[in-house]
């Protein structure tokens, strides 16, 4: 094979004014080309190339032949590149601009250099050519799915399709076939001026008729001005373009509902499989048992610190006095900048002594050892000098006061806990590290389990019964397809041209003929059934034969039209009417809109707004800022006066999302590469949480296919610390995690990251909202109903617990919402795969407080659910 007279390589240029450059490095090696047997080259690179381990670059050509090498846009347009000169006197070409078509898109790039054509496949790192062409045919079908019946609006027990045919634009296209197949069966026909052979008698002279006798002499027949009819007409041309367009789209409709109906199917699959393929055990991870470890050994630590600070040295023997107790309140300030906490008296066995008045334990320094020594629920053995501070006789709340004057030993039952504890997980840890172990479950966690199957085998069946509608919806578009196919046929058999215009024609053959006019009638109607016009359709034409894409571009956008998706099917909110159009004019165009694309959801049930804002320009660090997606819910019932847990009285909380396509690796590893809380710093530091009000995530791609597998590496929703290790905890990570920030994975073939995270806010959102008159605005396992009953309602010395049971019958979920023992922290009990709560690595019912850090061990069932204080076994 003859080598080609040119090269591509990664360059990178670094520029010393805007057109002058200073350096140009190169990769190591040329990007390889093949031979493609028609006289031209094909290859393969990335969409981000890598001139070293921490330099991107650009692809640079080389040429001998002296040609200007072009680029040849997805719509056939050159781009002629740019030189610039390289210290060994080559000159460069390469694209300039911020924008390039070839640095940050993904794709077919087709060069011509002089005579030679080059088609260089580019692929995005962490994503496979079939891979990436998933995302790309998911955004595509999506776009066709937004067509696809919207607009179902039901009661909240009614079980609504997933999707399905708008009926009105199936009987738009039946009556646009009906009459296009009458109108070609008498098609109009014109005379066409066209040259022929006359007798000399009859010729109906041209030009050419002269030049015929010129040449000829005195021939018997020339040529002359004849007619000839044709059905290829401007009125015809009409006809078939709109029939055409039709066409097209019923298949794209068409692979949109088989995408669609795939996608389910595959879903329902992974949902049986977690509702029947457990054996009363569950997965454990190590890399969560080895932070839960750390954790642990940094809490230990931290107490044995702080109880070296309380200590004072020897007591005298006669001043002595030592406190069996235990500790019932978490620590707080009270007056004259005291810290105290009220206790239980404990006997030499440790059980509780009856008691006619409170205990109070009093210290007057150290607030911070204070509130890690003496934690809610445990037992301490205290001795020093104290003085006691008795109640007055009238006093209706007697308490007596013990002040802390000196300390001189303490001994905690915790520590010994947490040393039994330490010992067990490392045990545990030998066996967890083999792959494939499974942690058997105790009978309590089996009744959970159970319970969660159920609810797994109803929301299989569910997405089950919606991939079959798919299907039937795929199956009637392939038969509106199959009848205009002869339609089509017999236009261009009767050479019928189609045209690239559908403007009308004016022609008086669609005022007189009623097939030519109800079939342009039924043409708009079918385009106004599916909320297009002209210029959409064109767009979303344009989409199915895109060449290279603007991959942060495309990903973003398919984060949107997954927003949507999962806003209407999975939560069964109704959007506004006629949100398709301006949804689609964002996706396929450029929104250049003074507002922001916004679209309302309602939720019925409880009369509540959630607004979903793309790209809006937000005053944030007093400058305008534009994250990607913005949630917010909106109730009537509240006014700006009305106080918010999370906010305050200035407003009500934000879900922020921002895309970014980036090859990231697992959150909290040591892997080399970009990391998402770097990521999350940048747009914390824009002031994307406007002063801790808003909660801000990042939807990203993970690093590869195996991301989707094990999601829960990628994915982080804020109820503990994104930096496990408190040495290298950012600042804006110190704090109380509260689900305020985090990262979710987001992929073709994992969406339930995303349903996760909006489950989140609108639960703890509804935690917030006064006067809500349930505790669960949907059943977090079947989503269908939106509103549950009350079970149980439990109140007892160490918290509260509120149950409450799905209503339908078939998946029967029960949500527990409970209140932390030690910090008052709402809490719910979601199932073990559905929970957004951080829980034990070995015991996934046990939820971990986002605020204190305490986890929660509660009894449920169906007539009973309590909380209680950790208990370590």
């Amino acid at each position: 094979m003859t080598p080609p007279p040119f090269e591509l390589r990664i360059v990178r240029v670094t520029w010393e004014t805007k057109n002058t450059p200073s350096r140009i490095d190169l990769a190591r090696s040329p990007i390889q080309l093949f031979d493609d047997g028609h006289g031209g080259y094909t290859g393969e690179t990335f969409a981000y190339p890598e001139i070293s381990p921490s330099q991107l670059g650009q692809i640079g050509v080389t040429t001998d032949t002296g040609d200007t090498p072009v680029l040849i846009l997805a719509d056939g347009t050159p781009c002629p590149l740019s030189p610039v000169h390289a210290d060994d006197l080559r000159i460069w070409w390469i694209e300039k601009g911020y924008g390039t078509q070839t640095r940050n898109h993904a794709g077919v790039a087709r060069l011509r250099i002089g005579a030679y054509e080059v088609s260089l496949q580019i692929s995005m790192p962490g994503f496979s050519p079939d891979e990436f062409e998933t995302l790309v045919d998911e955004f595509r079908a999506g776009l066709w799915q937004l067509i696809l019946d919207p607009k179902s609006p039901t009661t909240v027990t009614a079980h609504r399709p997933a999707g399905g045919v708008n009926q009105d634009y199936l009987a738009a296209v039946r009556d646009h076939i009906r009459h296009v197949r009458r109108a070609l069966n008498r098609p109009h026909c014109e005379l066409r001026e066209q040259l022929e052979a006359q007798s000399l008698e009859r010729v109906r002279p041209t030009s050419r008729t002269f030049q015929d006798l010129a040449l000829r002499g005195s021939p018997r027949r020339v040529t002359g001005r004849g007619h000839a009819p044709t059905f290829d007409t401007p009125e015809n041309r009409q006809l078939l373009g709109m029939a055409s367009r039709l066409d097209l789209s019923i298949q794209a409709l068409r692979r949109a509902a088989e995408s669609r109906a795939l996608e389910l199917h595959r879903r329902a699959d992974e949902t049986w499989r977690r509702a029947t393929g457990s054996d009363g055990g569950a997965q454990v991870s190590p890399e969560r048992l080895r932070q839960e470890i750390a954790e642990l050994k940094e809490q230990f630590s931290a107490m044995q610190q702080c109880r070296t600070r309380l200590l004072k040295g020897k007591v005298e023997h006669g001043d002595v006095m030592t406190l069996r107790i235990r500790v019932t309140s978490v620590p707080k300030t009270g007056y004259h900048n005291e810290v105290g906490c009220f206790f239980d008296w404990l006997d030499e066995a440790g059980h509780l002594l009856p008691s006619d008045k409170n205990q109070r334990l009093v210290f007057r320094a150290d607030f911070d050892a204070v509130s890690v020594v003496f934690r809610k629920g445990e037992s301490y053995t205290a001795s020093g000098r104290f003085r006691l501070d008795w109640p007055d006789a009238n006093d209706a709340h007697p308490c007596v006061t013990y002040e802390v004057l000196q300390l001189s030993a303490l001994e905690s039952g915790w520590e010994m806990k947490v040393k039994n504890e330490l010992q067990r997980l490392a045990r545990e840890q030998t066996a967890i590290e083999q792959p494939g172990y499974r942690r058997r479950l105790n009978p309590k966690q089996r009744q959970n389990q159970e319970r969660d199957q159920q609810s797994e085998r109803h929301r299989a069946q569910h997405d089950q019964a919606q991939s079959n509608h798919w299907t039937n919806t795929a199956a009637a578009l392939n038969d509106l397809g199959e009848q205009l196919a002869p339609v089509l046929r017999r236009a261009r058999d009767l050479g019928i041209k189609s045209t690239p215009s559908l403007i009308p024609t004016g022609s008086m053959t669609y005022v007189q003929d009623p097939d030519y006019r109800g079939a342009l009638a039924a043409f708009r109607r079918a385009l106004e059934a599916a909320n297009l016009d002209l210029s959409l359709l064109e767009r979303l034409f344009h989409e199915d034969r895109v060449g290279i894409l603007d991959l942060p571009r495309v990903y973003e956008r398919w984060c949107l039209l997954k927003i949507v998706r999962v806003l209407t099917e999975e939560f069964q909110l109704v959007p506004e009417e006629r949100y398709q159009s301006d949804l689609l004019t964002a996706l396929v165009g450029q929104w250049t809109q003074d507002e922001p694309l916004r679209i309302g959801f309602h939720d019925e049930t409880v009369n509540r707004t959630l607004r979903l804002e793309y790209e809006p320009k937000l005053l944030m660090n007093g400058k305008l800022r534009t994250p990607d997606f913005v949630i917010t819910l909106i109730d009537p019932r509240l006014t700006e006066a009305t106080p918010m847990a999370t906010c305050g009285p200035a407003g009500r909380p934000k879900l922020v999302m921002d895309a970014k396509f980036n090859r990231f690796v697992p959150i909290g590893s040591a892997e080399p590469g970009p990391t998402v809380d770097e990521k999350l710093a940048d747009l914390l530091a824009k002031g994307y949480d406007e002063q801790d009000r808003n909660r801000v995530f990042i939807l990203h791609p993970g690093r590869d296919q195996n991301s989707v597998q094990e999601w829960q590496r990628y994915c982080r929703y804020g109820g503990g610390h994104f930096t496990p290790d408190p040495a290298t905890r950012p600042e804006w990570d110190q704090g109380h995690p509260n689900h305020r920030f985090g990262a979710v994975l987001l992929r073709p073939g994992t969406t339930d990251p995303l349903i996760r995270l909006i489950m989140m806010h609108l639960f703890l959102f509804a935690d917030t909202d006064l006067g809500a008159n349930s505790i669960v605005p949907f059943c977090p396992a079947c989503r269908e109903v939106a509103f549950s009953k009350l079970e149980t309602e439990h109140e007892h010395s160490r918290g509260r617990s509120r149950a409450e049971r799905c209503c339908n019958e078939q998946c029967g979920q029960l949500v527990v919402q409970n209140y932390c023992w030690s910090c008052n922290t709402s809490l719910f009990k979601l199932g073990a795969y559905w929970t957004f709560h951080d829980t034990r690595a070995l015991n996934p019912y046990d939820i971990k407080c986002p605020h204190c850090g305490e986890y929660m061990i509660q009894a449920e069932s169906s007539d009973h659910a309590v909380s209680g204080h950790p208990t370590w076994t």
